[in-house]
């Protein structure tokens, strides 16, 4: 029974603390409110593994704004989003964060906008940069701590070809 309480508060905060963000953050910037909102529209999650057999980072900035939808991950998203706002001349930049333990401790990619706001496929509105990172408990990552990390992801997938055989 407690079990079933805990996760009813906990989604009830989640409710309001995300009701709360999409209040202050939900008309930061209209232009880039417009740019998510009609990408999202068009954006089908699906993972790199399951279409294309294995990492692959593809923009469909050009299939955006020819009306047309496309299917992605969180990078094919950022660096469409990026392809996007960069035409209009804000200044992009796509960042890896690390999710928190809660949200599976996984690998994403966000899009920070003119040095002050984050965009990110999970989330149907622009909120500013700091209260991106806070709010989705994200781990910017730095340069190193990015090249272990594929480092490490290299060299397990060399072990379970090589355990596959």
């Amino acid at each position: 029974m407690s079990g079933k309480i805990t996760a009813s508060l906990l989604s009830i905060t989640l409710f309001f603390w995300g009701w709360g963000c999409w209040s202050r953050a939900s008309s930061v910037d209209e232009d880039l409110d417009a740019v998510l909102l009609d990408t999202l529209r068009k954006f089908s999650y699906v993972s790199d593994e399951k279409q294309y057999g294995g990492d692959r980072k593809v923009s469909f900035a050009k299939e955006v704004k020819e009306g047309k939808s496309f299917k992605g991950d969180c990078d094919d998203f950022a660096y469409t989003i990026r392809d996007l706002l960069l035409e209009k001349g804000h200044t992009v930049q796509t960042v890896i964060v690390r999710t928190s333990k809660i949200s599976g401790s996984i690998l994403h990619m966000v899009v920070k906008v003119d040095n002050k706001y984050m965009i990110d496929n999970r989330y149907p509105f622009v909120r500013l940069w700091e209260d991106g990172v806070k709010g989705s408990q994200y781990k910017v990552l730095s340069l190193g701590e990015l090249i272990k990390e594929i480092v490490d992801q290299t060299v397990e997938e060399t072990r379970r070809e090589l355990y596959q055989r």
